[in-house]
């Protein structure tokens, strides 16, 4: 066979098992993303022990200032976000990872004895790759997810934000069966500031499939009006 020829054909093959390793990998970073250590997360957390006093700890949802110090951290939620134009796209067929776009940032409830999320923090990469904490306090995302009642259930959970739609969702993967669990988080109402009190918990709806889940919301997004769904 004339070397030409070879080299031809060599190119599509190349191309396919270059896009297979891309895939593989970018599986592999969704389902086990380098997370903070939990060294990293108590420091953070004697970092906002200190921030606290009597007149902002019900800012970061606190009943006292001391109750930070009670708190234990919970399981770390990577967040990720979903573009209104590629949820409209959606195929049909493509897994949710096909769609996510990283924010860098993972956020750590902080729990009560009752595994309740009272509070949380949020991290991100420093200049020197290091973790640090970035933000104290729920973000508006994870307090729709503390309304919401859901507690730990894995450590391998990620919270996926859809900014269009004012919806969040999370995947985790059940400690029993090992199946990956969708629970998507919304309510007709807007989550409130601390201090004007808080709305009635976010309905919760579970999804067998990516699919399933990614062509509900896509419907959504395809239909989406000036009152959006939140």
């Amino acid at each position: 066979m004339p070397e030409s020829n070879v080299s031809s054909n060599r190119g599509p093959v190349l191309s396919a098992f270059l896009l297979i390793l891309i895939t593989l990998l970018a599986m592999v970073y969704w389902r086990k993303p380098e997370l903070p250590s939990n060294n990293t997360i108590e420091d953070s957390r004697a970092t906002f022990a200190k921030l606290m006093n009597s007149s902002n700890y019900h800012s970061f949802g606190l009943e006292n200032p001391d109750q930070i110090n009670s708190l234990k951290a919970g399981s770390k939620f990577r967040k990720y976000f979903i573009e209104l134009q590629r949820l409209k796209n959606y195929n049909g067929s493509d897994p949710i990872y096909a769609l996510l776009n990283p924010h860098f940032s993972v956020e750590v409830p902080l729990l009560n004895a009752s595994k309740k999320i009272i509070t949380s923090m949020e991290f991100s990469k420093n200049s020197n790759d290091n973790w640090e904490a970035v933000g104290f306090g729920l973000s508006p995302s994870f307090r729709k997810l503390a309304l919401s009642g859901i507690g730990n259930t894995s450590n391998n959970l990620i919270l996926v934000e859809l900014p269009a739609l004012n919806m969040e969702f999370i995947l985790f993967e059940d400690p029993v069966s090992k199946d990956t669990i969708r629970q998507l988080l919304y309510s007709w109402q807007s989550i409130s500031a601390p201090g004007e009190g808080l709305p009635e918990s976010p309905k919760i709806q579970s999804f067998e499939s990516d699919s399933a889940l990614l062509k509900y919301l896509q419907n959504i997004a395809i239909n989406l009006k000036d009152n959006v769904p939140g």
